[in-house]
């Protein structure tokens, strides 16, 4: 069953329309949590507000609260777009901030990470496999760099 759907799918069970509100708000609040936390990093590594960096922070969390609005099953295309979108972007996030806090072997294991993931992803989408378990390990090795980031970097 999981292989055949994704986490954005779950809209379309939804029958309750209350229980879709609360669906897109999830998108929404964790576009605010991500904005939250991307504006701590910014200020805590010293960050340029102004830089392409900081924008990119800010606009990933434009392309995640977007998918609120752009939902699996109404807007299938522009939903992948902006799925697609946040996860190169954040991608591209963490390969600058791995490269800002110059440690080598945190950008080895960046640039790792980064391959896997987007191997993975465009690799699924290439061949109509997009599914849970996709979603999954991409958002796990997502999670675990920021792990590693916030437990040596922003202590």
């Amino acid at each position: 069953m999981f292989d055949q759907q994704t986490i954005s799918k779950t809209i379309l069970f939804l029958n309750n329309p209350f229980d879709m509100v609360i669906f897109r708000f999830n998108f929404l609040l964790k576009a605010l949590l991500d904005l939250s936390f991307w504006w701590y990093v910014i200020d805590r590594q010293k960050i340029g507000w102004r830089s392409k960096l900081a924008g990119l922070m800010t606009v990933s969390t434009v392309f995640w609260g977007s998918m609120a609005i752009f939902v699996e099953g109404t807007y299938t295309f522009w939903h992948t777009v902006m799925v697609y979108g946040y996860g190169v972007e954040l991608t591209i996030i963490e390969l600058l901030l791995a490269k800002r806090v110059k440690d080598r072997k945190f950008i080895l294991v960046t640039r790792v990470m980064a391959i896997i993931g987007l191997v993975i992803s465009f690799g699924a989408l290439y061949l109509r496999a997009t599914n849970v378990y996709v979603q999954v390990v991409g958002v796990s090795l997502f999670y675990a760099w920021m792990v590693m980031f916030v437990f040596k970097y922003l202590r």
